[in-house]
């Protein structure tokens, strides 16, 4: 991980949550820690769709200086909550788009990419920071792919 240019180690905050830089290179830790979590299948692959697309709405526009994450299972469900302290931004509540394909820069895709790739999305504001909790299944297979991919 590099933050300013300099390479400096990962951190731990004290409830298990991986601090993550406020750069787009946050990118590489959540995908290697999925991967190493869950295996590197295409149900992992979409999860790292919607992750990088929440990753690049804090970079761009959430005015954060703490983010981190945190991936869990519980089950057939995968968790992946992110925390920011940016401005309060509730992706739940944003509505949809219809947008036509010329009109896609113009913003909202990225939430609605997010919102199909998982099976359910939660977001709350604790204190000064925006929690989002992304959920997925993934085949019961993947514990064993995991597995295989580590020998």
């Amino acid at each position: 991980m590099k933050e300013n240019g300099n390479a400096t180690p990962r951190q731990m905050k004290s409830d298990g949550q991986q601090k993550l830089p406020v750069a787009l290179e946050a990118f590489d830790i959540v995908r290697e820690t999925l991967i190493a979590e869950a295996g590197n299948t295409e149900e992992v692959r979409q999860a790292l769709l919607a992750c990088d697309e929440w990753i690049a709405n804090v970079v761009n526009y959430s005015g954060a200086d703490d983010f981190s994450f945190i991936c869990r299972s519980d089950g057939e469900a995968f968790c992946i909550s992110f925390s920011d302290n940016g401005i309060p931004f509730d992706p739940t509540q944003s509505a949809g788009t219809t947008a036509e394909f010329e009109d896609l820069d113009l913003g909202g895709m990225g939430i609605e990419l997010i919102r199909q790739s998982a099976k359910k999305m939660t977001y709350v504001r604790e204190g000064n920071y925006n929690i989002l909790t992304l959920y997925f299944e993934f085949n019961a297979s993947h514990k064993r792919k995991k597995e295989d991919t580590v020998t």
